[in-house]
């Protein structure tokens, strides 16, 4: 993906595929993540909670509640990272070298999956904790931090699993540092800004949605957050690898004048 950004001739023309790629990503994110019914659910020893439960009994639920969560949101961010990171892959490859497009397309799809994945995972490890304690105000470096925020601090957290690993999966096989250290730097970006703007709209427009819907359950919610969420990353990543492709460009140009002795660096 960073590869064609070098090519200013086409580096319009290819933004704007790249976000016609980022859109129907998201988009098919939206449809292919379903939380009814989810991929992973409770036993059903589960299904009728007594009236006083016992100690172990609860303690039984709290752990299947716990990897519920943790599997859901797995799958879930897991397949948003894996269509991101390929849509973006092939859509910013070029045919100048197609052993370098196919290592980063794969690279997305892979880097994207795995770190989601993970992040998923941890998000379900602190959703859990967070319905055990009804999410209540937390103190953070001596702040109180209440659910809103709380929440804010999760998307981003989420979304920026998301955008470094396809970034990182995207620059890797480059095997330019610099370039790496800016994938990350671009999905840090779009994830922060991603998670941001959405619990921002959630808030302000849709009343169905509470601190522990990571993953909206109405479907035109779900749609506007797979969209915003996708095309946040997507621009935090293409910001950054463009920038890199500039100063590469301008580095470039100026050894090959100084090789033709045209020009002397100073």
């Amino acid at each position: 993906m960073a590869d064609i950004l070098q090519q200013s001739s086409l580096s319009k023309m290819k933004i704007g595929c790249l976000a016609v790629a980022a859109l129907l990503a998201s988009i098919a994110c939206s449809r292919l993540i379903s939380t009814d019914p989810a991929p992973f659910q409770l036993s059903m020893e589960f299904e009728d909670i007594p009236m006083n439960p016992s100690s172990a009994f609860m303690a039984r639920y709290k752990v299947a509640f716990r990897d519920m969560l943790c599997g859901n949101y797995a799958v879930h961010f897991a397949t948003c990272g894996a269509l991101l990171g390929l849509a973006l892959g092939v859509m910013g490859a070029s045919r100048n070298n197609a052993l370098s497009n196919a290592q980063a397309i794969l690279g997305g799809v892979v880097g994207g999956a795995l770190l989601a994945g993970l992040g998923g995972f941890l998000l379900g490890q602190i959703a859990a904790l967070g319905i055990e304690n009804d999410w209540q105000t937390t103190r953070l470096f001596g702040f109180q931090v209440d659910p809103f925020m709380q929440t804010t601090l999760l998307q981003c957290f989420i979304w920026a699993c998301v955008g470094i690993g396809i970034g990182l999966g995207c620059t890797l096989p480059s095997i330019s540092l610099a370039r790496i250290l800016k994938g990350i730097q671009g999905g840090l970006i779009g994830g922060v800004m991603a998670g941001t703007l959405y619990s921002v709209i959630a808030a302000v427009f849709f009343s169905t949605s509470s601190a522990i819907d990571f993953v909206p359950k109405e479907p035109m919610e779900r749609t506007v957050w797979a969209i915003l969420c996708g095309l946040s990353v997507y621009a935090g990543l293409v910001f950054a690898l463009k920038s890199t492709a500039s100063v590469d460009a301008a580095k470039g140009s100026k050894v090959m004048l100084t090789n033709e002795g045209i020009a002397t660096s100073s």
